[in-house]
């Protein structure tokens, strides 16, 4: 599809050295690229139609079933298998089928059964891109929007999770997060507080896409939402299908494109760069105080032009009477004609308006410190576990629901202290601080959990790191993982797949610590028993490593013996029948102590 060449070439240097386990395209690869309508049949019911822009429709979609799993649903794994061995026979053949006549789906899970509970109606947002409606020069553009979703991982950021392509309809379909809360308008009119919470957040997004060399291009209310209807929603910048990967050696773009209400005046003359998207945040902003009003206006468009290309901002009106001058500043320093003039999005975030304050802070969601100390416990026992857990569990995390990570997105914040929508070594040192370490102790542990590779720490690997303090990970959400690493749909993982997961440069000497950690059948595969029984055990090497601290070997213990109906390890049951939970217990009340003198 030919976009972001430019952000790739930045990571090339670490795909390259295949000594790195993981390399930068794993986290592109978990957003899955599929054909076949009857697959995609299988997957999704499409429910209802919730848009539609002409070139574009928007549909509400819900996943059917997961069709692997503990409890009766591996008799659906088997049933796979089984259709795939008289496949490879040749005794017959899926394709022989017509499109419109799937295969039968199996029988659903019963009652009692190990993931009965957990068969919560997941729904996900469906893209629907007619592309026989573009001229064929354009379609390039539109499809790239697939490109950048697959690179971007911020939480202000819509979330794609997979594509298909349907070449005989000449539609490209994407599903994404289903986003229920509305656009902007859905919560006119806003306070300064309100305005301020949401503007930091798409500040935030807009931000972290400029450092990656995007430019959004069409931002305006329409394409801000909130991800539910819940007082603490999360905003979602959406839409990149009008986005352009630029060059730092050449960072000006030339094609007019965009909404005219919010474009700004450089866009309109076809010489533009980053600034252009600033300029649009004003507009938002200003229509967030002045109750949907815009700052320019037009009886027609040639109108409207002409008052943007002058840039006459004015605050007229009863309503701007109760809005500070902080606020209106602000907007002027975004809406400023000369781009040169103009603030960045990093900069913007630092403009005294955001200045913490009774007014600008109330509205700011806050975490729990209980809940801040179990993510950061969390994060150095996701450090010490085995690397095939740690992959798996980063595609658990990138299918999370906001529900699932509510309370997870608030302590992200907290370590985020620069916005930048990643977490940074100084960031995560200053996290850890509690704990005492080194810090070479603190940088390998920042190493573990940088997973890709980028020396930083991306939202999904942050959630991969503390997804267990939510509770135990769901037998639909296991199911669903193996369905990610089975990209060939043999009904086991083999080495391709791990290739195809890890991307062309991944190390053949890595997937053989893969295979080994996840117990391989002597034909190199994985099976759906084997993989469950990896993930949701944890490694025993910290309580080795605990033991040890005792001065006593760490007995061999059946791993039967120590695991809750779940599979999980019962770890405060392992350490007490070790005699060292009590020292654990003590060591961590020393510590809290501890800090508690330090601190007065």
């Amino acid at each position: 599809m030919g976009a972001c060449n430019s952000t790739r070439s930045r990571f090339r240097a670490r795909e390259e050295d295949t000594s790195r386990h993981v390399t930068y395209s794993f986290h592109e690869n978990l957003v899955r690229q599929r054909t076949g309508r009857h697959r995609f049949d299988q997957i999704y019911e499409v429910l209802e139609e919730i848009g539609n822009s002409g070139l574009c429709t928007i549909y509400r979609l819900r996943r059917r079933q997961i069709s692997t799993g503990g409890g009766s649903s591996t008799k659906k794994l088997a049933a796979r298998r089984n259709s795939w061995n008289r496949l490879k026979s040749g005794r017959f053949n899926h394709r022989q089928q017509p499109a419109s006549s799937p295969p039968k789906r199996e029988e659903p899970v019963a009652e009692g059964s190990a993931n009965s509970n957990n068969n919560k109606e997941i729904f996900f947002a469906l893209k629907v891109i007619h592309l026989s409606l573009v001229q064929e020069d354009k379609i390039d553009q539109l499809t790239s929007e697939v490109e950048f979703l697959k690179t971007l991982d911020h939480k202000n950021i819509i979330k794609a999770y997979e594509t298909f392509s349907f070449p005989h309809t000449k539609t490209l379909e994407i599903v994404m997060e289903l986003c229920t809360g509305g656009d902007l308008h859905a919560r006119m009119p806003y306070t300064e507080a309100s305005a301020a919470n949401a503007l930091k957040q798409i500040l935030s997004a807009i931000s972290y896409v400029h450092d990656r060399e995007i430019i959004h291009r069409d931002i305006k209310f329409e394409n801000i939402m909130y991800e539910s209807k819940h007082p603490e929603a999360c905003i979602k910048v959406i839409d990149f299908g009008l986005s352009k990967q630029y060059s730092m050696d050449n960072p000006v773009l030339t094609e007019r494109v965009g909404t005219l209400y919010s474009m700004s005046p450089e866009t309109m003359q076809g010489h533009y760069t980053t600034k252009s998207d600033l300029w649009s945040i004003g507009v938002v902003l200003f229509m967030m105080l002045s109750n949907g009003d815009k700052p320019f206006e037009g009886k027609t468009p040639k109108q409207l032009v002409a008052r943007v290309l002058i840039g006459d901002v004015r605050f007229d009106g009863p309503l701007w009477k109760d809005i500070s001058t902080e606020a209106q500043e602000f907007i002027k320093t975004l809406l400023r004609v000369d781009p040169e003039d103009r603030v960045t999005a990093h900069e913007a975030m630092k403009d005294p308006w955001f200045t913490p304050s009774p007014i600008t802070t109330s509205q700011s969601p806050k975490c729990k410190r209980d809940l801040i100390e179990k993510v950061q416990e969390s994060i150095v026992k996701f450090a010490d576990t085995g690397e095939f857990r740690k992959l798996a569990l980063n595609v658990i995390a990138k299918k999370s629901t906001s529900e699932e990570i509510f309370e997870l997105r608030k302590v992200f914040d907290e370590f985020d202290t620069l916005n930048s929508g990643t977490i940074t070594l100084v960031e995560f040192k200053q996290a850890l601080v509690r704990f005492n370490y080194s810090d070479e102790e603190i940088e390998k542990i920042f190493r573990k959990v940088d997973v890709n590779q980028t020396n930083v720490i991306n939202y999904t690997e942050f959630l991969a790191a503390t997804l267990e303090t939510q509770g135990t990970i769901e037998e639909h959400r296991l199911s669903e993982c193996f369905e990610e690493f089975d990209t060939d749909e043999s009904g086991y993982i083999s080495r391709d797949n791990l290739r195809v997961l890890l991307g062309k440069h991944s190390s053949e000497a890595f997937i053989d610590v893969l295979m080994q950690e996840a117990e391989a059948t002597k034909d190199g595969r994985i099976t759906y028993e084997q993989f469950r029984r990896v993930v949701s055990r944890r490694n025993r090497r910290t309580l080795s490593k605990l033991y040890d601290e005792s001065g006593q070997n760490l007995p061999v213990v059946s791993e039967d013996a120590i695991a809750d109906d779940n599979g999980s390890i019962a770890e405060d049951e392992v350490l007490q029948r070790f005699g060292i939970i009590d020292k654990m217990h003590r060591s961590f009340n020393n510590l809290s102590t501890k800090i508690s003198k330090e601190s007065r």
